[in-house]
């Protein structure tokens, strides 16, 4: 195991697969413990992954995980997610708001019912899991929170309109909560992965999709660990893409504030 993390508690939303997986292993192989939450408890017939399989591989390696089923737009669950938490381990020093539903359809296709749905996966839910976190880290006066954006929330696309605004509204959600956490040495930054083979991606994309471009979710890995050791004083209000980690530009990353 690892030491850049050691001693930290880290509690990572979607975390039965994908990006989440990747980052749980990693964060754990770096020292922490780790939360995994996510609604799958049991395996689907579908998409693979449960938060009891990503723990069981945590603990493989030699950490220590505690899953919690979290459905992220229900207030009650996320409360009880940082609660469970803290209770197990004492504190939150990382927070990873991965959890996500990319609703397709224009503006004209879309039914308020999907619209609502995506902002609440995608929105609600970052700033509920913000909302009960934050005062830990405030206490501690310590903390990093990372928040998933994605290359849609700087273009133009009708048939993500959904997915495109709940993007653009987190990096500016995340710049607010960089602003309120710096007084507490707080970092909040999104993370831009870019194009990630994920368990969801497989499912949800047509399977004569072209993946050449794709990577895989361990490529999100060393970017993920270094974000998780940030502070309000080294690097804090802004969107890291994984191209500018790729050429070693992380102090070009824009800044949200």
């Amino acid at each position: 195991m690892g030491q850049q993390l050691q001693g930290k508690v880290a509690i990572i939303t979607g975390a039965s697969r994908g990006i989440g997986k990747a980052a749980a292993l990693a964060y754990a192989r770096e020292g922490a413990r780790v939360v995994i939450a996510a609604r799958s408890e049991t395996e689907s017939p579908k998409i693979a992954g449960t938060i009891h399989a990503t723990a069981e591989l945590v603990r493989e390696a030699g950490g220590e995980a505690l899953p919690v089923r979290c459905d992220v737009t229900d207030e009650e669950q996320v409360e009880a997610m940082v609660r469970q938490a803290v209770e197990a381990f004492g504190r939150v020093d990382v927070l990873v708001n991965n959890a996500g539903a990319n609703i397709m359809g224009d503006i004209t296709e879309l039914t308020s019912k999907r619209w609502d749905l995506g902002l609440r996966v995608n929105l609600r839910g970052p700033f509920l899991a913000m909302k009960f976190a934050l005062p830990h880290m405030m206490k501690q006066r310590s903390g990093s929170i990372i928040n998933l954006s994605s290359w849609m929330a700087r273009a133009i696309l009708p048939e993500v309109t959904n997915y495109v605004i709940a993007k653009v509204a987190v990096e500016r959600l995340t710049a607010i909560v960089a602003k309120q956490g710096a007084p507490y040495g707080i970092a909040a930054n999104c993370f831009d992965p870019h194009l990630i083979l994920t368990e969801g991606i497989l499912y949800a994309l047509p399977k004569d999709t072209d993946f050449s471009e794709y990577r895989q979710p361990e490529a999100v890995v060393a970017p993920m660990v270094w974000l998780a050791r940030q502070s309000a004083e080294t690097f804090t209000g802004r969107t890291l893409r994984i191209a500018d980690w790729d050429r070693g530009a992380t102090g070009d990353a824009p800044a949200l504030i």
